[in-house]
């Protein structure tokens, strides 16, 4: 009866061990690299410092979230922002149809000149030249 119980939860146990294995990791080589740039003692504590806030923010707002809709509706809609946020890059070259989609285009028109999403973002050879 027990193993019937505990069955279940070694993926979730699994799961959350990842998780906090690449949190880690993240906490870990996110200084390193901020050193290795020279971004110095000041940038990379209040970049560790909005890190640690903007998980916060997101715990709080996404128990807001799956209290709402759910842990899958949630996770789907989170999932498949990000998914659609970095296809859009491509989205000239895939000669996707988006003009009849203004929300979408000035969405990501918004989310594109984020300085994490325009100083990651890919540089074609068209851009390039």
């Amino acid at each position: 009866m027990l193993r019937s119980h505990l069955v279940p939860l070694i993926a979730v146990i699994f799961a959350a061990a990842i998780f906090q294995v690449a949190n880690g990791a993240l906490g870990t080589l996110l200084p390193v690299r901020l050193g290795l740039v020279a971004a110095g003692e000041l940038a990379t504590g209040l970049i560790a410092t909005a890190y640690a806030g903007g998980f916060l923010v997101g715990c709080l707002i996404g128990a807001r979230e799956i209290r709402t809709v759910g842990h899958i509706r949630a996770f789907a809609t989170f999932a498949a922002t990000a998914a659609v946020a970095s296809l859009l890059f491509h989205a000239a070259e895939a000669e996707l149809p988006l003009a009849p989609y203004a929300h979408v285009r000035e969405w990501f028109g918004r989310v594109s000149a984020l300085p994490a999403w325009h100083d990651t973002a890919p540089r074609f050879a068209a851009a390039a030249a």
